[in-house]
């Protein structure tokens, strides 16, 4: 007798995570649908559009056996993009979806929902939803990196534009980062809604710690002017939004990996070998 299909469900799928996921969730057996705010054409097997009114998406998150959520507000100007984006849709999910299937969602090392950065605290309120369901895995993650062949935008902020124009760094550059591969986050998620590792939430974050003042050189593969900037200078100055430059200078010491390469079995990427990723003028076509 055939097994069933199995329906995966996934929010922000057109999202860099998630076009990095959908066709690592296919395979024989499962049913991928991307559930996006606008219409994309993306690996699934079903695409959703305006998926936080669409009347099918209900019916998708009622189905499903597994959903992944990863709709949410990064970089906002106020909080009710926060609220709306992150909190409200999380909320969606959860009331919507099947009280029995798995949800994992992507959150952050900081989140709090009683925080004073905006998005710390979306995320933090979004986790105390997401854990009202009994079979959740919460993966709170640092930055996100995808090395030389795809930098991710935490890499492309400390690449020189070009020779002797100096990096940017928000902060004294004391603060200390533990940037995850994102084809790591890829298979952590793609385990998690397998049903591996037991629901609980999880620091996802990569093996080593580097120090702020230390990723321009890194990154760059060789020595880089720097300039240090406020958080108020860079909102000033480049338009980053402020939520964005106090995470980045006020970035706290994140926790170790160990237990999270322990519960889903992941040989976690040491980033070093991934790096440099070379200047603005040689990046990989995309």
């Amino acid at each position: 007798m055939p097994h069933p299909i199995r329906t995966i469900a996934v929010t922000g799928a057109n999202s860099r995570t998630g076009r990095q996921l959908l066709p690592r969730l296919a395979g024989p057996g499962v049913r991928v649908v991307a559930l996006v705010r606008t219409a994309q054409d993306l690996p699934a097997d079903e695409v959703v559009e305006d998926w936080t009114n669409a009347p099918r998406a209900v019916e998708v998150l009622r189905e499903a056996s597994a959903v992944v959520h990863l709709s949410g507000v990064f970089a906002a100007s106020d909080w009710d993009s926060y609220r709306d984006g992150t909190v409200a849709t999380t909320r969606r999910v959860v009331e919507a979806m099947n009280p029995a299937a798995r949800l994992v969602c992507l959150s952050y090392v900081e989140a709090d929902p009683a925080g004073d950065n905006w998005y710390i605290k979306s995320k933090g309120q979004a986790e105390e939803l997401v854990s009202t369901v009994a079979d959740s895995v919460i993966f709170r993650i640092d930055a996100l990196a995808g090395g030389r062949d795809d930098p991710a935008p935490f890499e492309l902020m400390y690449r020189q534009a070009a020779p002797g124009v100096p990096v940017r760094v928000i902060g004294d550059g004391t603060q200390r980062f533990r940037p995850v591969y994102s084809a790591d986050a890829v298979e952590a998620l793609v385990k998690a809604a397998g049903g591996d590792g037991r629901p609980g939430t999880y620091d996802l974050v990569g093996p080593g710690e580097f120090l702020a003042a230390d990723l321009p050189g890194l990154i760059n593969g060789r020595p880089v002017p720097v300039e240090y900037v406020s958080a108020g200078q860079a909102t000033a100055v480049s338009k980053v939004p402020h939520t964005l430059a106090d995470l980045l200078a006020n970035h706290a010491v994140p926790p170790g990996s160990e237990a999270v390469a322990h519960a889903f079995g992941l040989s976690l990427t040491c980033l070093e070998t991934t790096w440099p990723i070379g200047t603005s003028g040689d990046a990989p076509a995309r």
